[in-house]
């Protein structure tokens, strides 16, 4: 009746999602558009935190141009091709990341294990996706850093006015 094996394989891909996987994920998301296509994601984080995890992804691309973000992740050697499940070469662009979660209705799950994961960065990727996650937590703490200093600014502080004692050197006027 119950297949324990799928019910187990389909939490393992939950509870071992992590910084480097690639997922196949429904683009665009655009209300009325036709079927969209699965597009390769890198998993950028996983946030456990709270009553529904999420994952934050990078969308790829098989256009690699010369110009390149401080932000893309670029996987196009053969070995990481393989490594990460992917038919092409590709770059992920992780200065516009996606917050999906993890029971997403569209989020394609295939395979005996029922997981959308399809691979995994390696080599000069992952180095790669290491240093712009360190770039990209950098910003946030700046950015939580001056949403603190700009709260507490505004912080409304009421001075009671302290009476002038006279001082004893200077002549009262």
């Amino acid at each position: 009746m119950f297949d324990l094996d799928q019910m187990y394989t389909h939490q393992t891909w939950r509870t071992a999602l992590s910084a480097g996987d690639i997922v196949l994920f429904p683009f665009p998301l655009r209300d009325g558009a036709a079927e969209p296509r699965l597009r390769p994601c890198l998993v950028l984080e996983v946030e456990r935190r709270g009553a529904e995890p999420r994952m934050i992804l990078a969308p790829g691309t098989p256009h690699l141009t010369r110009a390149r973000d401080a932000y893309d992740v670029d996987v196009f050697l053969a070995k990481e091709i393989r490594a990460a499940g992917l038919a092409v070469a590709c770059r992920f662009r992780a200065a516009r990341p996606l917050s999906v979660p993890f029971d997403y209705p569209r989020l394609h799950t295939a395979g005996p294990a029922l997981s959308p994961v399809i691979g995994r960065t390696t080599g000069r990727a992952q180095v790669r996706l290491q240093r712009v996650r360190a770039r990209l937590h950098a910003e946030h703490d700046c950015a939580c850093e001056r949403r603190r200093e700009a709260a507490s600014r505004k912080m409304d502080v009421s001075v009671e006015p302290v009476p002038l004692r006279p001082r004893p050197d200077r002549p009262a006027r």
